[in-house]
Parts: C-alpha cells; structure tokens; sequence
C-alpha cells in the first residue's frame, strides 16, 4: 500500500511530466516562452502534490517529507534543464557561445537552489490552501 508522501511524490512526478511535456510542445514554436513557464509549472505541480498529500494525511508535510520532495523535484528539473540545453546545442549547427564549465556548474547549481526554494513553497502553499479548504467543509454553516 501507498504511503501518503508516496502518493504526493507520484502526484508530483505526474504533473511534472506533463508540464515538461506541454512545455516541450511549447518549445517547438517559441523557445523563449518555454523557459518562461518553468518555475510557474514547478510551482504549480508543487501546490498540487501538497494539496493532494494534505487530503490523504489530514495534515501538512514534515519537514524532512518536504525536504525529500524537494530534493527530488530539484534533481528532476535540473535533469530536464540539462537534457534541454543539450538538445538545443546539437540543433544549432554553430557554436553558439564558449562557456566555461564553472559557470554551467554555477548556473546549475543556481537552478537547483531555486528549483528547491519553490518546491518547498509550493508544497507549504498548497497543503495550507487544502487544509483550509477542508477545515471549511467541516464547519457548519
């Protein structure tokens, strides 16, 4: 049986798939506006799985339960971010910029912190939002 941050976590991965999958359909036609709507979609499938963990639990994240999350949505995006970048530098036939590789690594490692930071806001904002919401239909009117 599926443990309720278990379920969170699946409901995550499910919305980041198909974030990742409308912003690739996106890419194809605008780039620009597909890196634009990638912290909006973290958050978005971050406030979802906390919601959805806080109506399963009856009660919000642990710290160490968001943390994990939040790990693995950094490590998930960053991954995406990465396989893009690569992508998009074997379509271009000409070299497009000389990077030294401290600088990707600092602007990874930038990715991932903020990745991080809105995950965990995500999952604090939707478990609080869910919560209400069922401390509304509990009250009697």
């Amino acid at each position: 049986m599926q443990t309720d941050w278990q379920a969170a976590r699946n409901h995550y991965l499910a919305m980041a798939a198909l974030a990742v999958t409308l912003g690739g359909m996106v890419a194809l036609f605008d780039p620009g506006v597909a890196s634009a709507i990638a912290l909006p979609a973290a958050f978005l499938a971050a406030v979802t799985a906390g919601a959805k963990f806080a109506a399963l639990a009856g009660r919000a994240m642990q710290r160490g339960e968001a943390l994990r999350l939040a790990g693995i949505a950094s490590a998930l995006q960053v991954g995406v971010g990465v396989v893009g970048m690569g992508l998009a530098i074997m379509a271009e036939q000409q070299q497009i910029v000389t990077i030294h590789s401290g600088t990707i690594l600092a602007i990874l490692a930038a990715a991932a912190g903020i990745s991080f930071l809105v995950t965990l806001a995500g999952l604090r904002f939707g478990a609080i939002a869910e919560l209400r919401r069922l401390a509304r239909q509990k009250r009697p009117d």
